[in-house]
């Protein structure tokens, strides 16, 4: 388990990262990962019914790329956004005031391992690139029991955790443990999703690679991990 030093300093890189990235580039920028949501999240927006009335949870959200599509897909849904990063949340409630989503839209700033998840409340919770930053295996497994327990009968959870991750330096090639709280064998990651949902419909469940650039201290940097992506229903009846 990582020392409190530890965390408090990738959060910090983590931080200082996105903030970065969000004042240079705003929500549905075309040629920026921002540019629409993860597919995951389309997918179950287009099995919806057209005027399913969700509760919306969106962990980690960001400036909102995932939780905005849903909302004006779905005008009686409701949807909340929680994120450490002030200045995300900030530009999410600016975009959705400016689009009109503000009465249908909640927003906290506050570490997800921390929020209280009320059980059977939540149609949808999301999840992506979030659970790897929970402060250790033993926050992970009890995130996602949370988030199961939270989730409405025939509710969905849609989630996507990198696992085994590594980060190279574009430069000089140089290769080491990518910063992430909770980075660990995408086995051991599987492992405790299948606990957490056991009995659930895998609508999908998948390890694929995944490489994506970031940027840390000024240095372009390319991370490589094992990513796993899941949607799973909860049944009517459990």
């Amino acid at each position: 388990m990582l020392e409190d030093e530890q965390i408090s300093a990738i959060r910090k890189a983590e931080a200082d990262y996105h903030h970065a990235y969000y004042t240079a580039h705003h929500v549905y920028e075309k040629g920026t990962w921002l540019e629409r949501p993860d597919s995951l999240v389309t997918a179950w927006i287009q099995s919806q019914p057209q005027e399913s009335a969700f509760e919306v949870l969106d962990l980690a959200c960001g400036v909102g790329r995932n939780l905005f599509p849903v909302l004006k897909q779905f005008p009686k849904a409701r949807g909340t956004g929680v994120d450490l990063l002030n200045s995300a949340v900030e530009t999410a409630q600016q975009y959705a005031k400016d689009t009109g989503l503000s009465p249908r839209c909640r927003w906290e700033v506050k570490d997800q391992d921390a929020f209280t998840i009320t059980p059977k409340s939540w149609d949808l919770i999301m999840a992506f690139a979030s659970l790897e930053h929970t402060a250790s295996p033993r926050h992970l497994h009890k995130l996602l029991h949370r988030m199961a327990e939270g989730t409405s009968f025939g509710g969905t959870n849609v989630l996507a955790m990198n696992t085994e991750a590594t980060e190279t330096i574009q430069k000089t090639g140089e290769t080491y443990r990518a910063l992430f709280e909770t980075n660990i064998d995408a086995a051991d990651a599987l492992s405790l999703i299948n606990v957490a949902y056991q009995n659930w419909h895998r609508l999908k469940l998948t390890i694929e690679p995944v490489t994506f650039p970031i940027r840390r201290d000024g240095c372009a940097i390319t991370v490589n991990a094992k990513q796993i992506r899941a949607l799973v229903k909860r049944p009517l009846l459990h």
